[in-house]
């Protein structure tokens, strides 16, 4: 295999890697909303709901970079 085609290769599995983390994180990304608003509610307090969601925002802005 050429130094081309292993460029080729990378590039490809990065894009779908990339693309498998966005479908991903959308679905995550709605469910720890959801879960957020829900433990807010009924609790009112810091919880690893709250960290999960913090982590959730931090990976998608990486993802979005």
């Amino acid at each position: 295999m050429g130094l081309y085609t292993l460029i080729k290769l990378y590039i490809r599995s990065a894009l779908l890697l990339a693309a498998t983390v966005i479908v991903a994180s959308d679905w995550l990304f709605d469910t720890a909303i959801a879960a957020y608003l829900l433990q807010i509610r009924i609790f009112g307090v810091i919880s690893l709901v709250h960290v999960f969601w913090f982590l959730l925002m931090v990976e998608m802005l990486i993802v979005l970079v």
